[in-house]
């Protein structure tokens, strides 16, 4: 609030974080490793707009100066991004946004593919409506060079997917046509092209100050850019077709889903990919007979360059599977905590445990330095009566049961569901879970080779898995 000292400022945007794992994270199982996708956006590509007092107002974790809103007409309700476009026109007004990066709040994002790829086809059909509305910020009068051409960048950002499929079918259409798109030779291969490769790999978390890592970012792009090309396509043709559509929250799932209308397009392109690769091994295979004028370093750029592709593409594919989800989302805390077995007399055996994360219906404790045997038995002798959890910084005391226990060398984890709570109690739990100063924690991106060798740990365990239904 101190920033509105200054009358210039009429917007403060704060850091948007989600205290629950993107649905891509999840379904690939390595949501404890990666940051959240909007982390790159939140913690990197806002503080650059900032730079040119062009941060994006995005509508959550806001505060507005009410005269300045007054002022503008209010929100700007010609966009489904009505957020952006307030933001552009007060900034067009001569008022200043602010943007400030710490993490202040944290909200539920979109919790299956769906959803989420819904969310990203309004906001792009919103963002490039505004080459249609009054509140365009590249001709609404007011706003300076450079921001508007931070904002342009964020509109064009839109068309990036039509390239990226294009991309997808350079080295298909030199496998069919014996035609290659890269002028350059197997020393030149070598020589340049490599060097650039690894040193782009090497040091793009380093740019985007590990928010996410190269080959992370190349296959969301992936997972979004058929929809999102189809979907700029539409809008340039029809840019008011479809309204606003609120994000479901709150699904819940027991099964497997695979989204296959979804997966349609990536399918086909592998299938393309695959006829290109057989087709490409012929020609690797009868070079001479063929007598093909050209030279081995494209046949061998265009296998890895497929090779590539379709290693993406399945994982996109496992993307698009969504896992069961049958509860709250978790948020990670670290406090000490009191567990009291209940018998049938209401006696109660107290063990000291730490709570390691808690949701809005359960809660995960690590017991340490007992001896296992007995702590089971413990468990098991008093589960009927019941058993209670006091948070020892909270003056907070909540029953449940044990419903799952995991066993370490020396330590132990018992997750408790909670009984059916008072507004007291869960209003108490929710000042716990989501009103912490300094709650909501910061991730970075690891190197490229940890969350790969997750991914793939994951993929084999996948293969395991029982029956997937399909969603359409």
């Amino acid at each position: 609030m101190g920033f509105f000292l200054n009358q210039e400022v009429a917007l403060v945007q704060t850091n948007q974080s989600y205290y629950n794992a993107d649905p891509i994270a999840r379904n690939l199982g390595i949501q404890s490793l990666i940051p959240h996708e909007s982390e790159m956006f939140s913690c990197h590509y806002q503080l650059l707009r900032d730079g040119v007092e062009a941060s994006g107002c995005y509508g959550t974790s806001v505060v507005l100066r009410r005269s300045s809103l007054e002022e503008v007409g209010g929100f700007v309700t010609d966009s489904i991004t009505e957020d952006y476009y307030t933001g552009v026109k007060i900034s067009a007004l001569g008022y200043k946004i602010v943007y400030l990066d710490e993490k202040l709040s944290a909200g539920l994002s979109a919790e299956d593919m769906p959803s989420h790829l819904n969310q990203r086809l309004r906001w792009g059909r919103g963002t490039l409506q505004a080459f249609f509305m009054k509140s365009n910020p590249v001709k609404i009068p007011g706003l300076s060079l450079l921001q508007r051409i931070t904002h342009v960048e964020g509109l064009l950002h839109w068309f990036s997917s039509i390239p990226r499929i294009c991309f997808f079918m350079v080295p298909v259409v030199y496998s069919f046509i014996g035609k290659s798109l890269v002028d350059a030779n197997q020393s030149e291969l070598l020589y340049f092209c490599l060097p650039y490769y690894l040193t782009y790999l090497i040091s793009y978390s380093w740019l985007n100050q590990y928010t996410r890592s190269f080959l992370l970012s190349d296959l969301y792009s992936i997972i979004h850019c058929v929809p999102l090309a189809l979907n700029s396509i539409q809008v340039i043709l029809n840019p008011f077709s479809q309204g606003f559509t609120v994000t479901p929250k709150g699904i819940l799932r027991d099964k497997f889903i695979f989204n296959g209308s979804l997966a349609y397009p990536l399918i086909f392109l592998i299938f393309i990919e695959l006829l290109s690769l057989l087709f490409l091994l012929f020609r690797l295979s009868f070079h001479s007979i063929l007598d093909i004028a050209t030279s081995y370093s494209y046949d061998y750029l265009g296998f890895i360059w497929i090779f590539y592709n379709i290693s993406l593409l399945c994982i996109a594919i496992i993307v698009l599977v969504d896992v069961p989800k049958t509860g709250d989302d978790f948020c990670d805390v670290n406090q000490l905590v009191e567990v009291n077995l209940l018998d049938e007399s209401h006696l109660a055996t107290s063990l000291k445990g730490r709570l390691t994360s808690v949701s809005e219906s359960q809660a995960r404790v690590v017991i340490e330095n007992l001896v296992i045997e007995n702590l089971v038995s413990k468990i098991a002798l008093h589960q009927k009566a019941g058993i209670s959890l006091e948070f020892l910084q909270k003056n907070l005391l909540l029953y449940g049961e044990v419903i799952d226990m995991s066993y370490g060398l020396n330590t132990s984890e018992i997750q408790i569901s909670f009984n059916r709570l008072n507004i007291d109690e869960y209003r108490k739990l929710i000042e716990f879970m989501y009103c912490q100063p300094g709650q909501w924690k910061r991730m970075y991106s690891p190197r490229e080779w940890i969350w790969l060798l997750a991914l793939f740990k994951n993929i084999i365990n996948r293969l395991s898995l029982p029956n997937v239904n399909s969603s359409q």
